[in-house]
């Protein structure tokens, strides 16, 4: 990874609790891929707070997360310590990972991997797949062309250091062809909407890697904006949030 790993420090709490989940459909593309058995073994590249990892976790599957910021890594410890020797913990970057060689059956990145070394992550998953093992990238995304998206990544872009533009799904597309070579790869896409209270929704938006934090300047009035988006168009106290989830899922013949 590059210096982006403090990005969420401080923010890890906030991540965990508001932060959108993944689609079991999503999930079960990923295990089609293999035999499901008690040796299979789910590499969480980017783990964080361990929510995809937690998803495989309830299927009795054998996680190793991975996680180089250290406040996100322990929120997924306190998460998921329940599940005992199920899961295992890694403080380390995407690019050293400290995994065995040939020893994983599925790689996964969730909202991840735009942090990568894209050469770098790619050499550490050729050592530490399994021949003709599984990677999966994922990504959570709003529908921007819906007018409510369009107005929540307004408020971002005006008052955070993010760029966002037409030619980003481009961009994406061209890492990834690059990044798989000329392995096959599929796209699928899952319609994940969600519905969200004051509460959540305001702590959805706080808990992006671009989001002001209250010491910065202009935070009362970032979540002002915030607010009145959520007054204009809840319904009961509610508000629909239109997001698809994008899985790309792969293999690297070594």
């Amino acid at each position: 990874m590059d210096n982006s790993v403090d990005k969420f420090t401080g923010k890890a709490k906030i991540y965990n609790k508001y932060r959108s989940s993944y689609p079991s459909q999503c999930i079960n593309d990923i295990l089609s891929t293999h035999s499901i058995n008690n040796d299979l073994i789910v590499a969480d590249i980017g783990a964080g707070t361990g929510k995809l990892t937690e998803l495989f976790l309830k299927k009795n599957i054998n996680v190793i997360a991975v996680e180089p910021n250290h406040d996100m890594l322990k929120e997924a410890k306190d998460n998921l310590s329940k599940y005992g020797n199920l899961v295992k913990f890694y403080e380390n970057s995407a690019e050293n990972t400290s995994i065995k060689n040939n020893s994983v059956d599925i790689i996964t990145v969730a909202q991840a991997f735009h942090w990568f070394n894209k050469d770098l992550f790619k050499n550490e998953c050729k050592r530490i797949l399994k021949p003709y093992g599984t990677i999966a990238i994922i990504w959570n995304f709003l529908d921007y062309k819906k007018d409510l998206e369009g107005k929540i990544l307004d408020i971002q872009k005006r008052y955070t250091k993010i760029s966002f533009n037409a030619s980003d799904e481009k961009t994406r597309d061209y890492d990834l062809a690059h990044f798989f070579g000329q392995n096959d790869y599929k796209l699928k896409i899952h319609k994940n909407d969600y519905n969200e209270d004051y509460e959540n929704f305001i702590g959805n938006q706080l808990s992006m890697s671009y989001s002001l934090k209250q010491s910065d300047d202009n935070y009362e009035e970032y979540v002002s904006e915030f607010q009145k988006l959520f007054n204009e168009y809840s319904n009961n106290n509610v508000i629909e949030i239109h997001n698809n989830t994008y899985c790309y899922i792969g293999n690297l013949i070594k």
